[in-house]
């Protein structure tokens, strides 16, 4: 059994140059000796990490900007194991007070076509972004126990990046 703890559904790796680099780590059950393989949409398997006991990581360099779905397993195995919508585009952080942490009134979504906007929540996952941007008592640390989140202007950022850059982005709120 092959469990993916990097990249997970949602997540953006930040491009320079209109390329970026995939971190990928998990783990492999039951412990053997074992080469993990993986792949970013359509391209072909590639090895990620050799001699695999039981955990693996590595990296997926120089892979062009965009979004696809990230598939890791056992070389020579059919099964695989996939994170959907990872992308390379643009990462940003957020900070200051009410506003960043989304004391807006109405809850706003993001529309594209073609992409998806992820979000670095509160309790340390990542997760398609949409309003409360911040995790209402769940955080997973007391900087970020908020308990009256609720609309925010990052969906609406997004399209709009989005649509001029037509990459993949991605919030990291850090507001208190």
């Amino acid at each position: 059994v092959v469990r993916l703890y990097s990249p997970a559904p949602y997540q953006v790796f930040q491009r320079s140059g209109g390329v970026g680099t995939i971190v990928v780590a998990g783990d492999v059950t039951p412990a053997g000796n074992y080469i993990i393989e993986g792949r970013w949409g359509d391209d072909a398997w590639s090895i990620i990490d050799s001699g695999v006991t039981r955990v693996f990581s590595g990296i997926v360099p120089n892979q062009a900007q965009g979004q696809a779905a990230f598939e890791v397993r056992v070389q020579g195995q059919a099964t695989s194991v996939k994170a959907d919508y990872v992308g390379i585009g643009d990462i940003f952080v957020v900070a200051g007070q009410s506003n960043a942490m989304g004391y807006g009134i109405y809850y706003q979504i993001y529309t594209h076509p073609t992409l998806k906007a992820g979000l670095f929540r509160n309790n340390y996952t990542w997760a398609e972004l949409k309003d409360p941007t911040d995790i209402n008592g769940a955080g997973a640390d007391t900087v970020s126990v908020d308990t009256l989140a609720r609309g925010s202007i990052w969906p609406l950022l997004a399209t709009y990046i989005m649509d001029d850059q037509g990459v993949p982005v991605a919030f990291v709120p850090t507001a208190k």
